[in-house]
């Protein structure tokens, strides 16, 4: 039996349901689709994202969606990770594609920024949400000398749209590990006050972020010309804004000021 069990099982966890944690949960009206395509030309190690609209069958509005291309395998590699957000009617439209009419509305989508796509994975899809665990650590059921942490998607769900999900996961990570190495010699790693160090620290931050990527998501689900306006204002005024881009890219990328 270990003293502290960090259970890092996902957004669905098991074992946080066991332990009678409550998981609060904000459902968007998106689902991600996610594959890794092989593109014609190299994405030089650039994340590329696009915001726009679409028409998906059943609905007579047109839908907000989010589409990023990620690269993998170095700056000459060819290949990407796809996470599109879409409307789940769009969602069951875009996988009852073949692969090459999936790859070719894709290429369409992204303005064939890569040239021709090829799949090299199996499709995937899951309903987005905002979640939250309400509380990241505790006691062991009967157990006084046993205690659990939440981390990762066990502990809180994110938007994909700022790309932060695995960020915030490996940072819970790094803080857990940080608490434990600065704690007292004489106090246990069951100490709920201990532990309780990681719950304040990451649950201030997994806020701040989830207050951004939902604000983000709600504004560019806006139908109309003057929000649109207004995004793109706002973008613009934050590509020049120097400082602010600086230090929200540092943040972003788990950094501190001047550190590399």
């Amino acid at each position: 039996a270990a003293p502290l069990t960090v259970v890092c099982e996902g957004r669905a966890s098991q074992t946080r349901a066991e332990l009678g944690v409550g998981f609060d949960t904000t459902h968007y009206e998106q689902h991600a689709l996610a594959t890794r395509l092989l593109c014609q030309r190299a994405h030089e190690g650039i994340a590329r994202q696009w915001f726009g609209w679409s028409h998906a069958p059943g609905l007579t509005q047109p839908q907000a969606e989010v589409l990023a291309l990620l690269p993998l395998g170095g700056e000459g590699g060819r290949e990407v990770a796809l996470v599109w957000s879409v409307h789940p009617l769009r969602a069951q439209e875009l996988m009852a594609l073949s692969p090459e009419d999936f790859a070719a509305a894709l290429a369409g989508a992204c303005s064939h920024a890569l040239g021709g796509m090829q799949l090299s994975a199996e499709r995937a899809v899951w309903p987005l949400q905002l979640a939250r665990a309400d509380r990241w650590i505790g006691t062991m059921p009967g157990q006084n000398k046993q205690a659990f942490a939440l981390a990762g998607d066990a502990a809180h769900a994110l938007h994909p749209l700022a790309g932060q999900g695995l960020n915030v996961g490996l940072a819970d990570v790094a803080e857990l590990v940080r608490v434990i190495r600065a704690k007292e010699f004489w106090r246990p790693l069951c100490d709920l006050k201990l532990l309780r160090r990681y719950e304040r620290a990451r649950q201030a931050d997994v806020q701040a972020m989830g207050l951004v990527t939902d604000g983000l998501q709600r504004l560019f689900a806006q139908p109309g010309p003057v929000w649109q306006n207004l995004r793109n204002w706002g973008m613009r005024g934050f590509d020049r804004s120097g400082p602010l881009k600086n230090w929200m890219t540092q943040q972003a990328m788990g950094q501190s000021p001047g550190s590399r």
